[in-house]
């Protein structure tokens, strides 16, 4: 294999060797370092979806975080949960079983998409939060809205899907009777069916470009509220469009909210540019998003501590903001959170707050990436924990820059080296868990025969107690009785007899088997 050295020579590694190194060396090590990393960075943001393993056919729920690492932020691969049950407490049993190891009072926010069940997930988990610390809330965003539209090229295919629809009605082939193809019958059945998919499609062409560049792990948000604006003003005049009264009313009503939208739409005055030309209007923006964090008790020092932040902010804005930099910032070109560490060094209070706006998620990009890794390392047969190291591995050598950039450090190598030993223990364990489960199931079956007996002894006991008494009954009275009639009485009482002698001996038979099995039942481990 490697002709030019004679140690790489006797280099031998078959597949169970490598299997453990990665499972037991090299991913145990890379997770332990990138826990230390989030727990010593502070605040962090936890990011989470779930897709279907093809391999083990179950729910496979990825989780990431986002935390500041070397002066930027990082969106890191944690571990992957397989599920069963897809409910709420499921998924919030999962994530505290996969953030085990983390600092949770250090959660600032929870990134998602948008099915009902994540947000009452997010429900629980804020009122733990609560009960935890002393009444925290997490500073909620909303879900994620960035995703490609889809079904924008059914214009090219709609001939086809006709044909077949009316390959259906002619009884030509077979009707699916599927809700997915009542819906295309439906379709056809409207005349302007292919207007509305080509504005749809004009839609999607849009929006694409939008979508497309939001799908970063860049801290961008302070970007997305103008970006959105911009993009909506190409569809819908404000001054023209009417809604109803109705939908103004409900959205005056939210607007009017100190919800999770006032970060979203505050968080702008990160933007180098408003910096520059508004300041007074970022300054306000600022003491926005600062009461938000008070509320929410996520501002360690509390008010005093919000004061400080606003103050560093507009001698900030009045110094450094006027700076050529800030004005030519080129968003999605230059990475917001590099500059800001840059240039809030003489800041510390402001910098560690903005630090943490940046790490809020504009979206799911990170995690759904990762579905595509998934896929390419799920093989048949491959155990739950080999896919996850497999994916912490790749994540770690993404993070470096590629295999050969990937430190060699000393606990890296005495990590590899112990991966045997912690195989071997790990087959121990495995081997007991299978003897317990055995000796379990073993112990389950005698409880059960116990049961069983136990049962039988009763209904023998009075069976033998009922033929007892008849057969006494029936000699009672054949003692007052005589000839043919007082033959027949002892007769049956005789009979009697015999079948209580032979339930009796089964009874004792039954009692030795009793007795048998509960000594066993005492004596099992």
């Amino acid at each position: 294999m490697f002709p030019d050295s004679e140690i790489a020579k006797k280099f031998a590694c078959g597949k169970d060797k490598t299997g453990y190194i990665v499972r037991f060396g090299l991913a145990p090590y890379f997770k332990e370092q990138l826990v230390n990393s989030i727990n010593k960075a502070g605040p962090f943001v936890l990011m989470f979806d779930e897709s279907l393993n093809q391999a083990t056919k179950k729910k496979q729920m990825d989780v990431h975080i986002r935390y500041w690492d070397d002066g930027c932020v990082r969106a890191r691969y944690l571990g992957s949960q397989f599920l069963g049950h897809g409910r709420a407490e499921d998924l919030l049993h999962h994530i505290k079983e996969c953030g085990a190891q983390l600092k949770m009072r250090q959660l600032i926010s929870v990134s998602m998409d948008g099915p009902n069940v994540n947000f009452k997930l997010v429900n629980l988990l804020q009122k733990e939060h609560a009960e935890l610390y002393g009444g925290a809330q997490l500073v909620l965003v909303g879900s994620c809205g960035l995703h490609t539209l889809h079904n924008a090229r059914v214009v090219e295919i709609w001939p086809m899907l006709q044909k077949y629809v009316d390959g259906v009605k002619n009884k030509k082939i077979p009707n699916p009777a599927t809700a997915s193809y009542d819906t295309i019958a439906a379709a056809q059945r409207d005349p302007l069916i292919i207007a509305k998919l080509q504005f749809f499609f004009a839609i999607s062409r849009t929006f694409s470009p939008f979508l497309l560049k939001f799908q970063t792990d860049e801290p961008v948000m302070p970007f997305l509220a103008k970006d959105l604006a911009e993009l909506l003003k190409n569809w819908v005049s404000p001054m023209n469009a009417d809604i109803g009264l109705g939908a103004e009313s409900v959205i005056k009503a939210l607007q009017s909210k100190p919800g999770s939208r006032v970060v979203v739409r505050h968080i702008a005055c990160l933007d180098p540019t408003n910096m520059s030309r508004d300041p007074e209007w970022c300054i306000g923006k600022m003491k926005s998003v600062v009461q938000r964090f008070l509320q929410d008790k996520q501002l360690a020092g509390g008010v005093s501590a919000g004061d400080v932040i606003v103050q560093q902010f507009e001698r900030f804005l009045s110094v450094e903001g006027r700076g050529e930099g800030f004005l030519s910032f080129q968003p999605f070109e230059q990475r917001l959170d590099v500059f800001l560490h840059e240039v809030l060094s003489t800041y510390p209070e402001l910098r560690r707050f903005c630090q943490s706006l940046l790490l809020l998620s504009h979206g799911q990009a990170t995690v759904e990436r990762g579905f595509s890794v998934n896929k390419e390392v799920e093989t048949v047969n491959l155990l739950e924990e080999s896919l996850e190291a497999q994916r912490l591995i790749c994540d770690q050598v993404s993070v470096c820059g590629g295999v050969l950039k990937v430190p060699l450090t000393k606990e890296l190598l005495a990590s590899a080296a112990f991966a045997r030993s912690r195989y071997r223990i790990y087959l121990d364990q495995q081997q007991k868990k299978r003897q317990s489960a055995t000796q379990s199931l073993k112990r389950r079956a005698v409880e059960d025969e116990l049961e069983q007996l136990k049962k039988k002894r009763k209904i023998l006991e009075e069976v033998c107690g009922v033929l007892q008494k008849d057969a006494d009954q029936l000699a009672e009275q054949a003692e007052g009785k005589a000839g043919s009639l007082m033959a027949q009485l002892l007769t049956k009482s005789n009979t009697l007899r015999r079948r209580h002698k032979e339930k009796r001996i089964e009874l004792e038979q039954t009692e030795k088997e009793w007795d048998s099995k509960a000594n066993e039942l005492r004596h099992m481990p």
